[in-house]
């Protein structure tokens, strides 16, 4: 007789956007021996001594939204399956949350092998101010964020051609009101050439990124590499937050 044993851990797990109040997150089936399988998502703010762990239960399908959660906040997130046998070894994720004032959910969608159509909401609060966005992108990790490339757009998606490949990009977008104040960057864009998406915040951070067994210090990036679906856990600092208002940047 086969030992029933716990489904494997869920595959893939990966934050697929951040919004001030919400975090979506998305996993890959985990295997198991019993057909029915079923998620948990336990989730708290990281590094908060009285933060409550609160707790989803019972996710059938492979994506969930947490909502209510806090703005320019922390959060650690643990994803277990579940099914008759037992419940899996869990796998962790940490995501801040967007400012309020910050472009929302900014997502990028492959058109075709080379090209990519970046979107985003608009921010929470003053939406009806918004005059424009700025985005801005670089092909150079090491490039001071002044030297950045940017573009200004006037809806909520931009194309993106002919990228290079085998080659790394990284994009960010703030909104831009009537005022003349700006909002928050948004949380980084990071693209490779074989448009594997990695969202992540890049709103006053600081990370290492870990590639090929070098280790490459980003002065304003907050990013988890994965690769081949094996993932590299990485070294945060939150900064104070900075707001750009009447900027010539």
């Amino acid at each position: 007789m086969f030992a029933r044993l716990p489904p494997d851990p869920p595959r893939e797990c990966q934050v697929v956007s951040t919004s001030a109040y919400s975090v979506r997150l998305a996993w890959a089936p985990a295997f198991s021996a019993d057909d029915q399988v079923t998620y948990n998502i336990r989730y708290r703010i990281k590094h908060q001594e009285d933060s409550k762990m609160r707790e989803l239960r019972g996710i059938q399908g492979h994506s969930a939204e947490i909502m209510s959660v806090d703005s320019c906040s922390l959060y650690e997130f643990c994803i277990t399956a579940v099914s008759r046998y037992g419940e899996s070894k869990p796998v962790y994720l940490v995501q801040y949350t967007e400012p309020q004032l910050s472009p929302q959910h900014i997502l990028a969608q492959r058109l075709n092998a080379n090209t990519i159509e970046l979107s985003w909401e608009p921010p929470y609060k003053r939406t009806r101010d918004v005059a424009n966005y700025i985005v801005y992108y670089t092909e150079n990790p090491n490039a001071h964020f002044s030297v950045w490339e940017r573009i200004t757009v006037r809806g909520q998606r931009i194309v993106f051609p002919d990228l290079r490949y085998d080659w790394f990009y990284t994009f960010c977008a703030t909104a831009c009101f009537k005022d003349g104040q700006r909002s928050p960057l948004s949380r980084a864009l990071f693209v490779e050439r074989n448009l594997f998406f990695l969202e992540r915040n890049l709103c006053s951070l600081v990370c290492h990124r870990i590639h090929h067994g070098n280790v490459r210090l980003f002065p304003h990036l907050l990013i988890q590499y994965a690769l081949h679906g094996h993932r590299h856990f990485l070294l945060t600092i939150k900064l104070p937050t900075i707001y750009v208002i009447g900027s010539s940047l």
